[in-house]
């Protein structure tokens, strides 16, 4: 889900993400999916998946709306620079996250966090993975399951929970 239409800093995004992630309690019906919530920052677009393969969130950075050479095997003219993750993970621990591990591949980077997010953004992520309680699917989005009665759970579920704001004035996470 696309939290926040207008860039702002990458600080604000991270400031935002980390709110999210932390400090953010989900109602109890919330839907949120594993591939969390996506904030555009300025010349990057940030995404927030708050439970990883280990059980903690990753902060994946991508560089925004990618610019090609001419020539059909050129590489990308907008790639992240090789030090952008390592003065994210400054900022990070700036504002009190110390990051785990890093991994860069030009386009796209990740960092991983070592605190587990909110419990209640957990369960949130869990909700959805085990899918609709009707129709026993992840992505039940109504009448394709029976043809007959539209179901709202994944509808409503998203509607529900809290996305991230980057573009809030409150610059402190905590």
């Amino acid at each position: 889900m696309t939290a926040s239409a207008g860039q702002v800093s990458i600080e604000a995004g991270l400031c935002a993400g980390l709110r999210w992630l932390y400090r953010t309690a989900q109602p109890d019906n919330a839907l949120v999916d594993c591939r969390g919530a996506r904030l555009t920052v300025t010349g990057r677009r940030l995404r927030l998946l708050p439970v990883s393969t280990a059980g903690t969130p990753l902060i994946v950075v991508d560089a925004d709306l990618l610019r090609w050479g001419a020539h059909t095997t050129s590489i990308a003219l907008n790639t992240l620079p090789v030090n952008e993750l390592p003065g994210l993970a400054r900022q990070l621990a700036a504002l009190g996250i110390q990051p785990g591990q890093q991994h860069y591949r030009r386009l796209t980077g990740v960092i991983a966090l070592d605190v587990p997010a909110h419990p209640s953004l957990r369960a949130a992520v869990e909700r959805y993975a085990r899918g609709c309680p009707r129709h026993h699917v992840a992505g039940c989005d109504g009448s394709m399951c029976d043809g007959r009665q539209p179901c709202a759970w994944r509808a409503e579920g998203r509607r529900v929970a809290i996305w991230p704001d980057a573009a809030a004035s409150q610059r402190d996470w905590r």
